[in-house]
């Protein structure tokens, strides 16, 4: 950055210039800027975002997740910090903040996806459960209508589960839908 006479660089300066190292793919030198965002100010959440992404693409999930932890916790860093422990192979961990994510925002089929994709690196392919699980919230909640969606999300992922079948039957009756109900009976 070219230095100003009377002029004190502040934290943004320093987030622009780490992004610019992080949009050229020179992740180590963006981290320098990061640092120096959080040095003038270490309240800056973006700074702790931003290196725990730089983080994440050098493949030093660790050091990413400790930073993504002192950023906000919102859907895009309980995702990340999901993907990162993914990455390290510790699965479980990676699901509890997926369904994190999920609490936040519960119709993100990104989420769905994500664990779906961990209970396959466990070796279990059937997430009908978690489908069946979650409309089953829905329906509790009187919302047959997003419990048929995620039915049939669960559907996708199983279509021999009989216990969604007949899941979505009983939403289609309790809306009244008799004849889609006996489809799925």
């Amino acid at each position: 950055a070219t230095k100003l006479d009377g002029y004190t660089p502040g934290p943004k300066l320093y987030l622009h210039i780490g992004t610019c190292y992080y949009d050229l793919e020179k992740y180590d030198d963006a981290i320098i800027y990061y640092k120096k965002a959080i040095e003038l100010d270490s309240q800056s959440i973006d700074a702790f975002q931003l290196i725990g992404n730089c983080k994440y693409k050098l493949e030093e999930y660790e050091e990413a997740i400790s930073y993504y932890l002192k950023s906000f916790q919102d859907e895009e860093q309980y995702t990340n910090i999901g993907h990162c422990y993914d990455s390290l192979g510790r699965y479980s961990d990676a699901i509890l903040y997926y369904e994190k994510a999920i609490e936040l925002e519960e119709n993100n089929s990104e989420q769905f996806a994500n664990i779906r994709n961990c209970y396959d690196s466990f070796g279990r392919s059937d997430l009908s459960d978690l489908y069946r699980f979650k409309g089953e919230c829905y329906s509790s909640l009187g919302n047959e209508v997003a419990a048929i969606i995620v039915y049939k999300q669960g559907l996708e992922v199983n279509r021999k589960d009989l216990l969604l079948h007949k899941s979505i039957g009983k939403s289609y009756s309790n809306l009244s839908e008799y004849n889609n109900a006996i489809t799925y009976y």
